[in-house]
């Protein structure tokens, strides 16, 4: 029994940390393809541009981001912090926007937009503080949930086994008493009483009835 409990929390605790693990391994990758996507959007947006000799704009709303010809949807888990537009003139070159913030589940990336030449820079910020705080606090409160849960069933598990004990050696003090025909006997600190009636033979311990031996 014990050992079963002990198997069952560690493979919680394997499952619980595998589902986690693999979840931020989507989200990470998920984050990555889509600011592959945009770097390579923008590109087509200049491209597109100067082939046309027009001036055209890259529209970044709250969950997409489009320049009239092609439309790139943002993830739920990345955020824009402000909806903004980069305009590309006839030469393909930024000539509005300086820079633009995603903030993803652990950080906020800024994209620095090089005025004039339409070049772009990633730069991964600074890691977000309290997520990385709470996810730790949420992670501990988990393993805590189930340490107790594993210290509660594991002193229950114990105290049943040293009941049984108890029992066991209860009833074999009794059948000793009878066999030997003592009306009291006390082993190892354990008395039973051995009362003679009309009905037969019980045997008490305190003032548990453990046997009843009726006369034929």
């Amino acid at each position: 029994m014990l050992e079963s409990l002990l198997v069952l929390g560690i493979v919680s605790l394997l499952a619980l940390g595998l589902s986690s693990s693999v979840q931020s391994t989507f989200a990470a990758v998920e984050e990555q393809i889509f600011f592959m996507e945009f770097e390579e959007l923008y590109r087509e947006t200049q491209k597109r541009s100067l082939a046309s000799q027009q001036k055209i704009n890259l529209m970044l709303e709250e969950r997409s981001i489009g320049n009239g010809y092609q439309k790139l949807a943002i993830p739920k888990g990345i955020q824009l912090q402000s909806n903004q537009s980069i305009t590309f003139d006839k030469a393909g070159g930024n000539s509005s926007l300086a820079s633009v913030r995603f903030q993803t589940r652990k950080e906020v990336v800024r994209y620095q937009l090089y005025l004039g030449n339409g070049k772009i820079k990633r730069i991964q910020e600074a890691k977000i503080k309290a997520v990385i705080l709470l996810e730790a606090v949420i992670s501990l409160a988990i393993f805590a949930s189930i340490a107790t849960l594993l210290l509660g069933q594991i002193q229950e598990s114990r105290k049943r086994e040293v009941e049984l004990l108890k029992q066991e050696e209860v009833l074999r003090v009794a059948r000793m008493a009878l066999q030997t025909g003592q009306k009291e006997l006390t082993v190892n600190g354990l008395t039973v009483h051995v009362v003679s009636n009309e009905r037969g033979l019980e045997v008490y311990h305190g003032t548990e009835k453990l046997l009843a031996i009726q006369d034929k």
